[in-house]
């Protein structure tokens, strides 16, 4: 196909669909269809059929913080937190944390959880921490009052 032919192509236009998907955005469940090809679609889709999809996520105010990188006088690659929260029902807090390499350039972040230390693909001096915070549908948010944190080189 040219470039010339492909400005010809009429496509269905999405607008309508929008609306709904917009919609779907703030209902609850998740759901996939395999529907055939729309008769109007011009081109037409495959004949073997398209996949659709709805998504229904039960939507929670989420709030991130990203704290200042703390410098360490030694390399590390291993990091454990130890936060000091309430957390109501419903709601959570989550800890990551990521190293800045020798390049310049961030590592993923990488997370902390109540039985799992984090561990870094590289030794670091300079550790960043974030902080997850998910309020409960009913609007309860957790407290979180400190986050010790402990780093070291593992093996």
């Amino acid at each position: 196909m040219t470039p010339a032919e492909f400005g010809k192509i009429r496509r269905p236009r999405p607008v309508a669909r929008a609306g709904r998907a917009l919609a779907a955005l703030f209902a609850g469940a998740a759901a996939l269809a395999v529907t055939a090809a729309p008769a109007n679609a011009d081109p037409g889709l495959p004949a073997s059929g398209t996949l659709t999809w709805s998504i229904k996520p039960a939507v929670q105010p989420v709030e991130v913080v990203e704290f200042e990188p703390h410098q360490l006088e030694r390399g590390v690659n291993a990091v454990w937190a130890d936060t000091d929260a309430t957390v109501p029902a419903g709601s959570t807090t989550a800890v990551e944390v990521r190293g800045l390499t020798a390049e310049g350039t961030w590592t993923e972040w990488a997370p902390i959880t109540a039985d799992e230390f984090a561990v870094l693909p590289r030794s670091t001096q300079s550790v960043q921490t974030r902080l997850l915070v998910t309020r409960s549908h009913d609007g309860a948010s957790p407290e979180v009052r400190e986050i010790d944190l402990t780093a070291w080189q593992t093996s």
